[in-house]
């Protein structure tokens, strides 16, 4: 089984800054209405803003994370914009497509699945790239290259 993990690099160490920032706003924020006569709305903003900045800080908890891994006879994406992983059986594919910007798998039962990879790293993109060409190659799948 064969497995490739595409880290987030653009903006992870703004995001942890700003996860940061968020935090120590919603303890200020806390502190300087605690003495005061409180609503239900000022308690729910800053939890708000502490559930966002342990978000932001932690990277999404894992979620926003993407990977792609084969096994014998299907491959199962996760990419950073979908909740779950998509399991694709090598049978139902039709063809990879491969451009500058997105990756898309047509299949024969659903729709294509598109993935934005505008967002990667030049190396990261050879890296999914080459992933794809060797799986296709492997597997003699169709694939497609515009980029």
């Amino acid at each position: 089984m064969e497995y490739l993990e595409i880290k987030q690099r653009p903006g992870t160490a703004f995001r942890r800054g700003l996860g940061i920032v968020l935090i120590l706003l919603a303890i200020a924020l806390f502190i300087s209405t605690f003495g005061e006569d409180q609503e239900i709305l000022h308690l729910f903003f800053p939890a708000a803003l502490v559930l966002k900045g342990v978000y932001d800080l932690f990277n999404g908890f894992g979620l926003e994370r993407s990977w792609l891994r084969t096994g014998s006879d299907f491959i199962t994406i996760k990419w950073s914009n979908k909740l779950n992983p998509v399991t694709i059986h090598i049978a139902g594919i039709r063809e990879i497509t491969l451009t500058r910007f997105s990756v898309s798998i047509s299949c024969k039962s659903r729709k294509p699945l598109k993935l934005d990879i505008g967002y990667l790293d030049l190396d990261q993109k050879k890296e999914l790239y080459q992933f794809l060409v060797d799986y296709a190659t492997k597997r003699d799948l169709k694939l497609v290259r515009n980029y």
